[in-house]
């Protein structure tokens, strides 16, 4: 199932528990042990990520914005 993920929704690090399985999703996870990201392109009023869980699930994180 795919999930959506507002950015204002996560925690202040960026971090978000997975719906599924609520493995933590952090942007600052680089090693890609907990998700790997599919897509990043921009979406009304910002950027969206298209990331897969580990545990299979597809979220998509919307509102980001350029560093």
């Amino acid at each position: 199932m795919n999930h959506v993920v507002k950015i204002h929704e996560t925690s202040e690090d960026g971090s978000f528990l997975c719906p599924g399985c609520k493995r933590t999703i952090s942007p600052d996870d680089l090693s890609e042990r907990n998700y790997s990201i599919k897509e990043i392109g921009e979406s009304d009023g910002g950027w969206a990520a298209l990331i897969v869980c580990k545990c299979g699930e597809v979220i998509r994180i919307e509102g980001l914005v350029e560093a």
